[in-house]
């Protein structure tokens, strides 16, 4: 075989394997301990829609001030409430971990359930939990 066209399958190949790869995306989502039970519903709408396009989705729990030295369970039950909001199926990239502004976990799709999804958005809104229901945070 000639070396020039060795190269030229090389590099066909690799342009085919460069088309099938999609780049993910890693978008964030900010909230706070005091952020209302509507405004999370709308953060975690926005979240499902990120993990259902296939993007890696970071969540920033912003602590500011006196919210830094609150116990740490109190704070990870607020994460973990956040995360329990979100209907798309999704495992942890990344643990919470401490960053200079608070909590930072990155989150991604599970590509092993991609079948319930379907079903999942036919309900709507039925399996999601009421704002109204979910207790106030307590003020500092």
């Amino acid at each position: 075989m000639d070396r020039g066209k060795y190269q030229y399958q090389l590099e066909k190949e690799a342009r085919k394997s460069r088309k099938k790869t999609k780049e993910v995306e890693l978008h964030g989502v900010r909230v706070r301990l005091g952020t209302g039970a509507h405004d999370l519903l709308l953060k975690t709408k926005k979240v499902e829609e990120f993990l259902s396009s296939g993007d890696r989705v970071q969540i920033q729990l912003t602590l500011r001030g006196r919210e830094k030295s609150l116990d740490k369970k109190f704070v990870r039950e607020r994460l973990n409430k956040i995360l329990g909001m979100i209907l798309v199926p999704f495992k942890v990239a990344e643990e919470p971990k401490a960053g200079p502004r608070g909590l930072i976990m990155i989150i991604e799709p599970d590509h092993g359930k991609n079948k319930q999804i379907s079903s999942e958005k036919d309900k709507g809104n039925q399996n999601r939990q009421n704002p109204q229901t979910l207790p106030a945070s307590k003020p500092l």
